[in-house]
């Protein structure tokens, strides 16, 4: 389920369908059926900023699944939990190497160069994607 607004169409047998897609939600139970389905399809999301990169993940209620912004599955089940140890492989793989003083503009500016190579400076902005120092 996603940000979009569901529209159901709900018949005197208590049956509920989709209004756009047709799809059949509920057999019977009319409303609180279709109160449950959205209970159950909702999600929570986690925004990472991570090495200079936003990360966002969903995980479903209903089955603890994760994914990514692109739909791609990160965890079949297991929810936060296994999103965590997901996002620990990213810092890990993004692990600050050095933390760099210059001084630009008669300013000093400290950068930070990422495991990866990317340099960032103080405000989060990616100075460099790759070639660190």
């Amino acid at each position: 389920m996603n940000n979009a607004k569901y529209i159901f169409n709900i018949y005197s047998n208590g049956s509920a369908y989709n209004s756009e897609s047709g799809k059949m939600i509920c057999i019977s139970g009319g409303k609180s059926c279709i109160d449950k389905w959205v209970i159950k399809n909702t999600y929570v999301i986690y925004e990472y900023t991570i090495g200079g990169v936003q990360y966002i993940y969903w995980i479903y209620n209903n089955n603890g699944k994760v994914t990514d912004n692109t739909g791609k599955a990160i965890c079949p089940s297991g929810g936060k939990s296994c999103l965590d140890l997901y996002v620990n492989t990213l810092i890990i793989k993004y692990e600050i190497i050095e933390k760099v003083s210059a001084v630009v503009d008669s300013q000093t500016h400290v950068y930070t160069i990422w495991k990866n190579g990317t340099v960032i400076d103080e405000k989060y902005n990616i100075i460099c994607v790759s070639g660190g120092k």
